[in-house]
């Protein structure tokens, strides 16, 4: 099905909803998730089918098996790390944490204007987290401990925050 509105407010206005998590670097004529049902993302079926024409069930379990494990291996190694806190156990593939003392919204966006990693952030709770999705399953577990001990690093370079978050 297609939709074609001569204003495109009339998009903005029937689809904009709060979801700071999902649109922090792009301003409002650039966000397609205010002008979509699903957020911007274009005939996602089409993607799924695809997908698993070429990987098969088997493939696909062993994809979604990988991704879980980085999830999982993310929470362990954040766990052990001294300077980090896990929010809770992930239950899939989005990791939730934060640097004590610190902004967790700085941080993200301090990686992203040096070019080391583009993460998001959002809310556990009354706390504000960074999110680290395991979407990519052909991430190594070497990967995820540079991005975690970017996180740090770029932590020990900011002030305490007013609030901890």
């Amino acid at each position: 099905d297609l939709l074609l509105v001569r204003d495109p407010e009339i998009l903005f206005d029937s689809f904009k909803e709060v979801a700071e998590y999902l649109f922090q670097s792009d301003s409002d004529h650039l966000n397609p998730g205010n002008r979509s049902i699903q957020c911007g993302r274009r005939n996602d079926a089409l993607k799924l089918w695809a997908a698993w024409q070429r990987l098969g069930d088997e493939g696909w379990a062993q994809r979604i098996e990988k991704q879980m494990s980085l999830s999982r291996y993310a929470a362990k190694r954040i766990s052990q790390h001294s300077e980090l806190e896990l929010c809770e156990q992930p239950t899939f593939i989005t990791v939730g944490f934060y640097v004590p003392g610190k902004s967790s919204e700085e941080i993200c966006e301090q990686l992203h204007v040096s070019g080391e990693a583009v993460i998001g952030y959002g809310d556990y709770g009354d706390r504000q987290a960074i999110r680290l999705v395991t979407m990519n399953p052909e991430v190594s577990e070497t990967e995820i401990d540079a991005l975690l001990d970017a996180v740090v690093a770029t932590a020990a370079n900011l002030p305490t925050a007013v609030a901890a978050s």
